[in-house]
């Protein structure tokens, strides 16, 4: 039987799509501030749970944590130094307008164009002489690492946060890149692996508390000034890691301690390809950010 040779007739046009672009907004953008979810311990014990899991680790290892609670900040351009900034003050109980009013402020004191800070001092500077705290730059990491290293344990573990730069890899841990990776991060807090001796779980026991869910886990109570001596003779058998956030993820991370000042002490130069014009230090990059962090702590006199 034949067919007719003749063409279809054509689809009629597809109806009109209304999208409401509210919806889409909250899909394609992140939140730019976003709470951890949980109390400061619930954050620490599935972070670390996670990642024991993960890399299968020895059961008879014990973690001694501390991690002072702080709102995640995306940036918005390279504004990572100020969000850093952002979140650490943020993390000792001080409002901030926004990351926007600190660009603000940087940008009247000729510290940056975009948002890029590439002095550690000039940082601290401006976060001295708009906020009730005391801004402190420390530096000889290359000098006296131990001392220095004890130095960020004990700041730390008194629930005060530390800014540095270090070269940021793709999933933004520190990474060695000559300072072309440039990028900030906020230190939050410590976590010390160890597998402690019968006579040192009696010094563990009078700073710190077990983990109800996850036992490895011992919680560093606030102001343990004592804390470090009893693990002092075993630094070198203790892995060192501080929890950090930056303004490129939502989510914590942990450090390795020796990395991260590696990291830091390898900034010598910043990429400066189609990124527009950036403030740089008359002393340069290095000068500017290797070799030193920013101690932040409230000013007591204020």
């Amino acid at each position: 039987m034949e067919t007719s040779s003749g063409s279809n007739p054509p689809l009629p046009p597809p109806l009109p799509i209304t999208i409401d672009q509210k919806f889409i907004q909250r899909l394609v953008k992140p939140r730019l501030i976003q709470n951890d979810r949980g109390d400061e311990r619930e954050v620490v014990r599935d972070l670390l749970r996670i990642r024991r899991l993960y890399e299968q680790s020895d059961p008879d290892l014990m973690y001694l944590s501390i991690y002072n609670q702080a709102p995640s900040i995306l940036q918005d351009g390279p504004m990572c130094g100020l969000v850093a900034a952002h979140i650490a003050i943020e993390s000792i109980g001080i409002s901030v307008a926004s990351s926007h009013h600190l660009l603000k402020l940087a940008k009247e004191r000729g510290y940056t164009h975009q948002g890029e800070m590439f002095s550690t001092e000039q940082l601290g500077k401006l976060i001295e002489e708009e906020f009730p705290v005391k801004a402190t730059v420390v530096r000889g990491f290359g000098e006296e690492k131990s001392k220095r290293i004890n130095e960020i344990l004990n700041h730390l573990s008194r629930g005060w946060p530390i800014l540095i730069a270090y070269d940021s890899d793709f999933n933004h841990t520190p990474c060695l890149k000559g300072g072309q990776k440039a990028h900030w991060a906020v230190l939050l807090g410590i976590c010390l692996t160890l597998k402690p001796s019968t006579s040192l779980l009696e010094d563990i026991h009078k700073f710190t508390d077990q983990d109800p869910v996850f036992h490895q886990l011992r919680h560093i109570r606030r102001n343990s000034e004592f804390l470090f001596d009893p693990l002092t003779g075993i630094m070198n058998n203790i892995k060192i890691e501080v929890y950090a956030k930056q303004g490129k993820s939502t989510f914590l991370q942990c450090f390795s301690i020796d990395s991260l000042i590696e990291s830091n002490l390898n900034l010598f130069e910043c990429d400066l390809s189609n990124r527009g014009n950036y403030v740089i230090p008359k002393e340069g990059v290095a000068r500017g950010l290797s070799n030193q962090a920013l101690l932040i702590k409230p000013n007591q006199n204020s």
